[in-house]
């Protein structure tokens, strides 16, 4: 992304950065993703359908935006000049009602499950499903980006664009409020009291323990964990429309208390909070109403459900408390929270009660048939429950619940009990107590009796444990009592739980809302918690005491133990990022923020950084890499594969890289061609005096080289390699080969970042070798990716699989997507070869290794410790002048085209070689144990800041890992290479004599770290 390409950078609200942390903290859940189907009835204009929804996405820049968090002290939101929205359509034509539901379903779940790349692209996915006689509007985006209301106001410009483009008049449409006047609106102190506000509501507050209505069924892996429960209220609409208007209420008001009545009978509390939500547009922000984002509150609202208190009072209370909470929005859940006397690990509330009133504008055009037929919403907050009230005459209820604490039945019983309490209040009169409400269903009432029957629940806690059963014997006819936890009577019929006997130990069994108990034996006491700072709980190690003073002095807290849960202590994303960025700059590490959610403890993260940290992998849950391998169908082959003896022209990328040094100039040195180098200098000479020097300090430079070497200034990372049409189709018309070893080589960054140069200029080159006559592309690669936990199909000189295989780093990700993308090209006729090396060493002819690639690094650090690995794992090479006369001899012979071959030395080496090889090159080095040679690497750099490891402990702390686990390199074949050889090229092994001669070239340009 170009300076050019972004519009405007600003900060996160404290709401998205709770979003962005339950994002990252738990990918693939489908929380925050708001999914909603619009149907039209009639036939819409698709092309003004289109051009409309792309006028919107031009002048709103919440639906350009896009959200950063890596490398950068705090988290941001980029909007973008400009998106061009993706025209995807759906064919439901020819199918019955219950079909097209079934297939938009199939359509939206996977965008839910698969969730928004955030720093790829604006969260945002739009699909027309479009069937014989109506249409529907298939919309999916992140909260962070819209809110409710927001929706409403993007529905109607679409709709006004719509009508303007359907009559052939451009749109004009009033100049739309800016987002960031309202991010900057939380960037102002807070005058309202707030603080003491809050304090005061919540003073004293113990919330009650967890809601447990049983045990629900095991959610299958790889679902969404939440899902909804759907009750409508038609029966009772009128009579809460008419209650509330005689006592001055809103429907939202009635339903948190009829929810809150429900929750206090099964939590057996009379004192609870529970969230709720609401617009937040302050006044003071410029053009607020028509802004378009996420402005919204969510904030708890106490409410005292005691029996005595009349039903109107309570809800009148509850009402007062709202507008409070609205008056006091200026400040986050996180502010409040901490105002509050709960512990950091303890949430306000557990459920949240929002009413979804968005504005769907009328639809209609004079003389057409295109109306507004239906429109329903799915959204996924993160919270166990969240009752929802939604749009309709007939007030539809739905209950969002986590699958993995309440099960569909159990979330059902939720929604009955809030309608038969709507029910009774709506038919009180006013001095009707809280005491006298009912909560419970008519099947429950029913069941009470059942459930109470003596003999029933004696003989099925008698039969769940023999303990039971002498306790019975002991205490004949004593009676049963509903118990909570802490032996309060709790009504009977209400879940609760059942003491019997009364020993001092205590025998418990809950009763389910099924018709069973379930016994629990001691589990149901309440657990002791371990008090945080236990003298064994002290960090440890000096690791560990570094980071746990780190940690207390981002989180603001005195002392932190060694396994004290940071989540619980108060990180968030934005205390998150400022975590791994301090602990890079400290250990010159990289930990990413969801591993630093996901093992948030200083013992993991010292642990962590002590193993060398962690390479960026590729993007979970919705990065499928397999989606990548695409070529579009002008990238085929006009006619058999070309190929020829002796090329005229050939092009060259990564010509300055350390393979690409070595290629140039076997090329020049075994064919008569003219190689023409891809560079990204400003100028042809300026590219061309680089190549040279790169040549020369090489030791490879040659005067009968001038002239034969030519430079193009391009672009791996741009379309046509950054050329203008017609150089590119010139470019493709004159070259007959084509060898592409250029990429970005760093294994650090994601493979959405590398994607742009690694795939996309592998996907480009591919097109400039199907531009004008057919030619070859040869592509070294990389013979790790034939990783298999099948050892006859490991290490083969085959085709990679249609899966990818476990890639560690995005480097990876991006060489499989790569290759596959040749395999693919290959088969539409544009011939190619793929030539695979490993770990690439140091040249002895002449004697030359690169400085600061990854290798030559690890012997910086060797001399640098005075230290070196005493380690014996085999570790497969290729040397870099090896490689080079390979490929170009290879490239000779028509048979090649289409092989995979695989050019690695006979012989591994390892880092005891690697230690013998410097003591023959002069260098001091002790062998030590390789988690003594990594934890001193670690120690040193922390107190040195001016010498960078951050390569040499991101590729040595991922091995070192991988190899503690198990994990070896398999033997590579190497078969087919040798008999195209047959002995033209023969590779050395890699033994101490070998890597001496390479070091000691290395060590006499001065970089071995002296």
């Amino acid at each position: 992304m170009s300076a050019r390409d972004i519009e405007d950078v600003y900060d996160l609200t404290p709401l998205q950065h709770g979003m962005l942390f339950e994002n990252l903290y738990a990918p693939g859940e489908g929380t925050y993703v708001e999914q909603s189907v619009l149907e039209f009835g009639g036939s819409l204009d698709r092309d003004a359908y289109w051009r409309a929804w792309q006028h919107v996405v031009d002048r709103q820049a919440a639906l350009r935006t896009t959200f950063h968090w890596n490398d950068i002290k705090k988290p941001v939101q980029t909007v973008h000049r400009g998106i061009t929205l993706p025209r995807t359509e759906l064919d439901l034509r020819r199918l019955g009602e219950a079909e097209r539901r079934h297939r938009i379903q199939d359509y939206l779940r996977p965008v839910r499950v698969k969730g928004f790349d955030l720093e790829a692209r604006p969260p945002m996915d739009l699909c027309l499903g479009v069937a014989d006689d109506r249409q529907y509007q298939l919309l999916s985006v992140h909260h962070l980006i819209l809110d409710g209301w927001s929706v409403g106001i993007i529905l109607a410009e679409f709709m006004r664009a719509y009508r303007d483009y359907h009559e052939g008049r451009d749109p004009e449409l009033p100049r739309a409020g800016r987002y960031r006047d309202y991010v900057a609106r939380w960037q102002q102190p807070d005058s309202t009291g707030s603080e003491q506000y809050w304090r005061t509501e919540l003073a004293g507050y113990v919330p009650p323990a967890p809601l447990d209505l049983g045990t629900p069924p095991a959610a299958d892996q790889g679902e969404v964990p939440y899902e909804g429960a759907d009750l409508d209220l038609a029966d009772l609409a009128g009579d809460i429309r008419a209650f509330t208007r005689e006592h001055r209420l809103t429907a939202n008001t009635l339903v948190h208390g009829a929810w809150s009545l429900v929750l206090s009978r099964c939590l057996h509390t009379d004192d609870l909070t529970v969230g709720t939500t609401f617009a937040h547009r302050p006044q003071d922000v410029p053009a607020v109403e028509s802004i378009v984002g996420c402005l919204v509150g969510t904030f708890p609202i106490r409410t005292a459900v005691r029996p005595g208190r009349p039903v109107l009072d309570y809800l009148a209370r509850i009402q007062d408390s709202v507008l409070s909470a609205h008056e006091h929005a200026g400040n986050s859940l996180v502010d409040i929270h901490r105002w509050s006397p709960l512990p950091p690990s303890e949430r306000l509330f557990e459920s949240l009660v929002t009413y979804q009133n968005i504005p769907i504008p009328e639809f209609s055009l004079p003389g057409e048939d295109v109306t507004i037929r239906g429109y329903t919403v799915d959204t996924r907050p993160q919270l166990p429950l969240v009752l929802m009230v939604m749009p309709g005459s007939t007030m539809p209820m739905r209950l969002v619940h986590d699958r993995r604490r309440f099960s569909a039945h159990q979330a059902d019983l939720l929604l009955r009990r809030v309608r038969e309490t709507l029910r009774a209040i709506v038919g009180t009169g006013r001095g009707t107590t809280l005491g006298e409400i009912d909560v419970r269903t008519g099947d429950e009432r029913r069941h009470t009796e059942r459930a109470c029957a003596d003999t029933v629940n004696l003989d099925l806690l008698a039969a769940a444990d023999p303990r039971v059963a002498g306790l019975l014997r002991a205490a004949p006819g004593r009676p049963l009592r509903l118990v909570d936890q802490q032996g309060r009577e709790v009504p009977l019929g209400a879940p609760g739980l059942v003491e019997v006997g009364g020993t001092p130990s205590g025998v418990w069994a809950r009763v389910t809302d099924h018709d069973d108990i379930e016994y629990l034996g001691d589990r149901a006491r309440p657990a002791v918690p371990v008090r945080a700072g236990a003298p064994d709980d002290e960090p440890g190690t000096p690791t560990e005491k570094s980071i746990a003073a780190l940690m207390a002095g981002i989180l603001g807290v005195d002392r932190i133990g060694a396994t004290d849960n940071l989540l619980e202590l108060g990180l968030h994303s934005l205390l998150g990022t400022r975590a791994i960025n301090q602990v890079r700059d400290a250990w010159n590490t990289t930990v990413t923020l969801h591993t630093l959610f996901e093992h948030p403890t200083v013992r993991d993260l010292a642990k962590l950084v002590e193993a060398g940290g962690e390479t960026q992998p590729a993007p979970r849950g919705h990065q499928d890499l397999r989606t990548d391998v695409t070529l579009d169908e002008s990238i085929t082959g006009t006619g058999p594969g070309a190929w020829t003896a002796s090329p005229h022209r050939v092009l060259l990328t990564g010509a300055t890289g350390y393979l690409g040094t070595f290629l140039l100039d076997r090329l020049l040195r075994t064919t008569a061609a003219t190689v023409t180098c891809l560079v990204r200098d400003k100028t042809a000479d300026d590219g061309l005096a680089r190549l040279r020097d790169t040549l020369r300090s090489a030791g490879l430079w040659r005067d009968e080289y001038h002239g034969r070497v030519t430079a193009v200034c391009g672009n791996l990372g741009k379309p046509l390699l950054g050329l203008a049409e017609a150089d590119f189709a010139a470019l493709g018309e004159d070259v007959a080969e084509i060898y592409h070893a250029g990429a970005s080589l760093n294994i650090l960054p994601s493979y959405r970042r590398l994607r742009p140069t690694n795939v996309g200029g592998t996907r480009e080159v591919l097109r400039l070798a199907a531009t004008g006559r057919t030619k070859p592309v040869h592509y070294p690669s990389f013979a790790g990716l034939t990783e298999h936990p099948d050892p006859a199909v490991a290490g083969r000189e085959l085709p990679l699989g249609e899966n990818p295989p476990d890639v560690r780093n995005g480097y990876l990700a991006t060489k499989w997507v790569a290759e596959r993308m040749l395999d693919l090209a290959n088969e539409r006729g544009v011939p190619t070869v793929v030539y695979r090396a490993t770990r690439l060493m140091g040249a002895t002819s002449p004697a030359y290794w690169k400085p600061a690639d990854a290798t030559s690094e690890i012997v910086r650090a060797c001399t640098y410790l005075g230290l070196v690995p005493d380690s014996d794992v085999p570790m497969p090479a290729s040397p870099v002048d090896y490689v080079a006369d390979a490929i170009t001899a290879l490239a000779r012979r028509r048979e090649s085209l289409g092989g995979h071959y695989h050019l690695v030395a006979p012989k591994p080496f390892s880092f005891r070689v690697l230690g013998e090889a410097m003591t023959l090159a002069g260098h001091d080095v002790r062998p030590v144990d390789i988690d003594t040679w990594y934890s001193e690497l670690v120690r040193r750099s922390a107190a040195d800041r001016d010498s960078r490891w951050d390569l040499v402990l991101a590729v040595v702390g991922a091995w070192k890992r991988h190899v503690a686990e198990g994990w070896r390199e398999p033997g590579y074949d190497t078969s087919l290479a040798t008999s195209a050889l047959a002995g033209a090229v023969v590779c050395g092994p890699v033994d101490a004599e070998y890597l001496r001669g390479a070091l000691t070239a290395f060590a006499t340009v001065g970089a071995d770290g002296r």
